[in-house]
């Protein structure tokens, strides 16, 4: 666990923070760079990047308020400590969504071009955010007797880190999806959204799975609210 990555004198460098920035910076790169080989004007990639950072920042930040309600009860301010740590992925993810239609119809994109890329733009920003969970200590796992076990210090006993094993499995399901779209596109049979619906199955069943290892989920009523909604976008 290290959550402050840098002190430079009165500048503070907490290690989530960086790695959510190093997360927008290269999937922004990823949008971009995909995006003009499609013909899709720069300017307006790089519009639609800021958007779908603020969208999910706040779809991100609103939903894990609701799920932890009694966590900021004590201090209302600490709604806004976003460096901190604590967003909720699918919060963001369905905000990400609603906005994208909202824009991408707006300026004639095509929306499902348009997902596609940003499913593996989506993947690169989770692999950086996840480092960045693990370094901070937010998303711990449940408790293991495994070697590979480690230790956070304000919890007790070796939990799994399963923030790495998202890492991982981000990294690579972006490698097989990356291949894919490659393959796609150059395909006589292309067919617009493949990518994007891949990664909705593929990454929703991967949470379903890890939610077996989180340590500090929520739930709705005996089950995890995240395996739910994997359950369901996986379906």
């Amino acid at each position: 666990m290290h959550p402050v990555l840098l002190n430079l004198g009165p500048i503070t460098i907490y290690s989530y923070g960086f790695f959510l920035a190093l997360a927008y910076l290269f999937a922004t790169y990823v949008l971009w760079c995909e995006g003009k080989k499609q013909g899709y004007p720069e300017e307006k990639l790089l519009d639609f990047s800021i958007i779908s950072l603020l969208a999910a920042l706040v779809g991100g930040r609103v939903f894990y308020v609701l799920i932890n309600l009694k966590q900021f009860s004590g201090d209302l301010r600490s709604i806004f400590y976003v460096w901190e740590g604590g967003f909720a992925y699918y919060g963001g993810l369905v905000l990400v969504f609603l906005v994208s239609v909202y824009f991408l119809r707006k300026w004639r994109f095509s929306f499902l071009q348009i997902a596609d890329i940003g499913s593996l733009s989506v993947l690169v920003a989770i692999i950086f955010a996840k480092v960045g969970s693990f370094l901070s200590g937010n998303d711990y796992g449940t408790l293991t007797k495994l070697p590979w076990g480690v230790t956070f210090s304000y919890l007790e006993g070796k939990r799994h880190p399963v923030q790495l094993y998202e890492a991982v499995f981000a990294a690579v399901l972006l490698i097989f999806l990356y291949l894919y779209y490659k393959k796609n596109i150059k395909s006589v049979n292309f067919r617009s959204g493949a990518v994007f619906f891949h990664f909705l199955l593929f990454s929703s069943l991967g949470r379903f799975v890890f939610e077996f290892f989180r340590g500090d989920s929520s739930y709705l009523g005996p089950l995890k609210l995240a395996s739910v909604i994997s359950f369901i976008l996986a379906l």
